[in-house]
């Protein structure tokens, strides 16, 4: 006899086979390359400006605050651009 008797009587269902919102025509792994690829270039966007100030300033902290900042708008700006993607 199961422990749990919510579920005894209930079968056993498989999860979805493509998240909610993912287009079916596309395989999981290139949306997760692309999704990657992204990622990689927001980075790459917050790293450079920062690079630059703490090369004209040679201050750390002020380059990590440019950092912070250009990820934290690129990274609402690619986090819409998801989200309408999705839809």
């Amino acid at each position: 006899m199961p422990k749990n008797r919510s579920s005894a009587g209930r079968p056993v269902t498989a999860p979805a086979r493509y998240p909610k919102g993912a287009p079916a025509d596309r395989p999981p792994q290139k949306r997760s390359v692309s999704q990657q690829a992204r990622l990689w270039l927001l980075s790459l966007c917050g790293a450079v400006p920062g690079a630059v100030v703490v090369y004209l300033t040679n201050s750390f902290w002020v380059g990590a605050w440019v950092f912070l900042a250009v990820v934290i708008v690129l990274g609402f700006a690619l986090f819409l651009f998801e989200r309408r993607k999705r839809r």
